[in-house]
């Protein structure tokens, strides 16, 4: 569909923040647009 759109993540914490580098370095998309929540770290939280 035509306008801006939205991206929803979640995931192993580590994982999530390469995507969000990736999503917002490479592809140009912007900030507002990402919803990044990161779960599952090393320290069990």
């Amino acid at each position: 569909p035509p306008g801006q759109g939205r991206i929803w993540i979640a995931g192993h914490t580590p994982t999530v923040r390469r995507i969000r580098t990736y999503l917002l370095n490479e592809r140009g998309v912007d900030r507002r647009a990402l919803y990044v929540k990161g779960f599952w770290d090393r320290r069990g939280q």
